[in-house]
């Protein structure tokens, strides 16, 4: 039996920009789930771990929507894939 642990609903992102604050980087990346507390993101880059983010996403209805974002976990891709699939806590 499969438990469905989520509190919030997904919804759809179609682009989404990441910039990170404390190193002034900017990256792509591809959203892989997104609920009202947070995300799953598959970044081009690798953040630091509690490090605050700036999110800039496009969803599939054409919504924009800008949302600040701490750094709860992340998995680097192991090479020669480059970035990181990153566990994202909204604030």
């Amino acid at each position: 039996m499969f438990l469905n642990r989520r509190k919030h609903e997904r919804i759809a992102v179609k682009e989404c920009i990441v910039e990170g604050y404390s190193m002034r980087w900017t990256c792509n990346g591809q959203v892989m789930d997104i609920s009202d507390g947070g995300m799953r993101i598959d970044l081009d880059g690798v953040p630091e771990m509690h490090e605050e983010v700036q999110l800039y996403m496009t969803c599939v209805n054409g919504r924009e929507l800008t949302r600040k974002a701490i750094v709860v976990w992340f998995i680097k891709k192991i090479p020669p894939e480059v970035g990181a699939m990153v566990g994202l806590q909204f604030i």
